[in-house]
């Protein structure tokens, strides 16, 4: 006898898709699940507007010194709660038909784990596949030489020592390469902590655990690939931005208006780009400049996040990941440079013209987060469930009596913030 499809969904599909779905996720396990609470109350007639969903920033102090305690006329640490913004991303969808689920069901099961092992598959492949750009290009940090590729563990190290070195809070640091870059490196794999466990799609990817500073160095499919504008030289700041943290609070960005001169109209700066500016990096606790290699103090990088066009006159507003914030006395709680950008100030761009280049990224699991919303029921026989860090899933029956269709579709839609454009680093080669 048949199974009833109404007393098996909730159970047997469930029990299938769930395992599938964790154990294809890489990206996404590595970063913060604090977002299961930023989408609270969120109104999806508003579309997926950056802002509409918000989490709150840790504070930060200055502690004061004196030689008698006494406060009284004196500056004191005021109390400055910014926010995150985040955004709603799109539905990502799969379809399954009424027939081939049923069927698989009255089979006992061995058809329906295929089946919904695909269909978990494609979902984590597109999900992950925009989390890895969408971090890419908010990473603000950057090492090594854009035109060369990633082929030592050098370059690995450089970028796991300048994450440990800007105070960022405890936690665990990640290094996410591709495949063919995994192959590069697979000559120097020499005396590494190479991961020996198999079985999922996460230990199967590790090839290196608690590497400079790394926990876990691992190859993904969804590495960002990105096409890099066609101007790298002769640009400066025109306007002086902005660049205290009463103005910068509630955001992970800034913007500046740049300049390269008439001759230059029409260009384009891609998102991805690491922009150089002329002040040096601070220590986030401390608010001591960084030295790395060489006793050189580290220069302030920051990343485009969106293309941008140099209009008639050369000139462009550049919307950016991390900020350039400074202030004085207990107002340089948040300090991130020992210096204000100023106008008239050169801006590098390192990378080569007219390029395709194959992201590598190391980061923090502070940097980014990534969620869902909880979507409302569409009819009575929906169900929904979560993952264990809070990944929300709907499965609605459908009907098309016009086709004479009758499918299941499985819906999630993706929340992402990035929380600290310089808890990242993109990793070039040396």
């Amino acid at each position: 006898m048949a199974n009833n499809l109404e007393s098996n969904i909730n159970d047997k599909l469930i029990r299938a898709f769930v395992p599938a779905f964790e154990s294809q996720r890489l990206l996404s396990k590595t970063i913060t699940t604090s977002l299961r609470n930023l989408v609270t109350g969120y109104d999806d007639t508003t579309g997926g507007i950056r802002g509409a969903v918000r989490q709150r920033r840790p504070p930060q102090f200055v502690p004061q010194r004196t030689d008698d305690g006494d406060f009284t006329g004196k500056d004191k640490n005021p109390v400055k709660v910014g926010s995150v913004p985040g955004e709603v991303g799109q539905y990502c969808t799969v379809f399954l038909e009424y027939t081939d689920v049923e069927t698989a069901l009255e089979a006992g099961g061995v058809q329906l784990e295929e089946l919904v092992t695909n269909a978990a598959i494609d979902i984590v492949n597109t999900l992950e596949l925009e989390l890895a750009s969408r971090m890419y290009n908010d990473a603000a940090l950057s090492v090594g030489d854009p035109a060369n590729p990633l082929n030592t563990w050098n370059a690995v190290a450089a970028a796991g020592t300048l994450l440990k070195s800007i105070g960022l809070p405890a936690g665990n640091h990640f290094a996410q390469i591709s495949n063919h870059q995994a192959t590069a490196l697979a000559s120097e794999q020499k005396g590494l902590a190479v991961n020996p466990q198999v079985g999922s799609a996460w230990a199967d990817a590790t090839i290196a655990s608690k590497f400079a500073g790394i926990e876990s160095v691992y190859q993904s499919d969804s590495c960002h690939v990105f096409g890099t504008g066609d101007i790298n030289a002769g640009i400066t700041v025109k306007t002086k931005p902005v660049q205290t943290y009463d103005n910068l609070k509630d955001e992970t960005r800034m913007t500046v208006v740049i300049t390269a001169g008439a001759g230059e109209s029409g260009k384009v700066i891609k998102a991805g780009t690491p922009l150089i500016f002329e002040t040096n990096m601070v220590h986030f606790r401390n608010r001591l400049p960084i030295i790395g290699e060489g006793g050189i103090a580290v220069p302030l990088t920051m990343s485009v996040v969106e293309d941008v066009t140099l209009d008639a006159s050369g000139d462009a507003t550049v919307t950016v990941s991390g900020q350039s914030v400074f202030g004085t006395d207990v107002n340089a709680a948040f300090n991130t440079v020992d210096a204000e950008i100023e106008a008239g100030s050169a801006v590098t761009i390192k990378t080569p013209k007219d390029s395709i280049i194959q992201g590598a990224l190391a980061y923090h699991q502070s940097y980014y987060g990534m969620g869902s919303v909880q979507l409302r029921k569409i009819k009575a026989t929906d169900s929904r469930f979560e993952t264990q860090d809070g990944m929300s899933i709907r499965v609605t029956e459908d009907g098309d009596s016009t086709a004479n269709k009758h499918r299941l579709r499985l819906d999630i839609l993706p929340t992402f913030a990035c929380l600290n454009g310089f808890a990242a680093c993109k990793i070039f080669g040396e």
